[in-house]
């Protein structure tokens, strides 16, 4: 199977929305700007390093044709 692709938006350091190039792409959010807010979760890094996030869910939109474009443009701007 090939790579799954996906595109993030991100405007104002938040997340405005996802898109991916298949059905069924889970995407979870560990947002590290926890300054006031009451509800962080803490998790462990695969360095054993332990960091507080602030965690939440995104569906990511079908639309595998705006995908494969964004993905294109960038590997022709010598992208890795």
């Amino acid at each position: 199977m090939s790579t799954v692709k996906i595109v993030i938006v991100v405007e104002g350091g938040l997340v405005q929305s996802i898109y991916a190039d298949r059905k069924d792409v889970e995407v979870v959010i560990l947002d590290g700007d926890t300054e006031g807010q009451d509800e962080v979760e803490i998790v462990q890094h695969g360095d054993g390093c332990f960091c507080e996030w602030i965690m939440s869910s995104e569906e990511a939109l079908l639309d595998p044709k705006f995908v494969q474009k964004v993905h294109d443009q960038y590997n022709a701007q010598g992208g890795e």
